[in-house]
């Protein structure tokens, strides 16, 4: 920064800052990504993942996600036909190349992926279907909090769950909805609970 000098070339697809002062870096290329690791001098060291597939972002606290395609059941409406398309799973990894969880719901398109917020983070898991279409699509699955290891964090059967934007007093404001009869998108608030204690997740 201080005399403009390039220590890593520009030939990566993404640069991301790690808190130990590390870069992450990817190159897209064969539809996957490849990962390597820089330090301020501009050594840069090739790593090897455990699991193959593609980018998708940082995720908050040093972690990051994979997105690993395969063949998954989409439709436009529940009521209509299934066909299968390309849809990842999201693998969570932390900084050293450790796997947190691998069962986490993405969708097509360029969908937003999960953050921790708090050292919380909602997460979609076992849909069987997607519903929308190639440029979005969100799963059937339920919904819940997990921590930094990957745990879930009470219960986990929820049909929605998002935090509000800002911190009310100590805590954050959860959100959470279970479907009603009809219709996915007729959800009915269940309640709003003051988040700044585990223990008061339900679970």
């Amino acid at each position: 920064m201080k005399t403009g000098k390039m220590i890593v070339p520009a030939e990566y697809t993404t640069i991301d800052v790690l808190s130990d002062g590390r870069f992450l870096l990817t190159r897209y290329d064969n539809q996957a990504s490849s990962f390597y690791y820089a330090d301020a001098s501009g050594t840069v060291t090739p790593i090897q993942t455990p699991v193959k597939g593609t980018y998708f972002g940082m995720a908050g606290d040093d972690c990051f996600f994979i997105g690993v395609y395969a063949k998954r059941p989409l439709t436009a409406a529940a009521q209509q036909p299934a066909e299968q398309y390309d849809i990842p799973t999201l693998v969570l990894l932390d900084e050293n190349m450790k796997v947190i969880r691998d069962d986490i719901d993405g969708a097509c398109g360029a969908a937003s992926t999960p953050h921790f917020t708090n050292g919380l983070m909602p997460i979609q898991t076992s849909s069987t279907l997607w519903i929308g279409s190639r440029k979005g699509a969100i799963g059937n699955g339920t919904y819940g909090l997990i921590d930094k290891t990957g745990r879930f964090v009470g219960r986990h059967d929820f049909d929605e769950l998002s935090w509000t934007a800002k911190a009310v007093k100590s805590g954050f404001r959860l959100t959470l909805r279970r479907k009603a009869a009809g219709p996915r998108r007729n959800w009915k608030p269940i309640g709003n609970m003051i988040f700044c204690f585990l223990s008061i997740i339900p679970g």
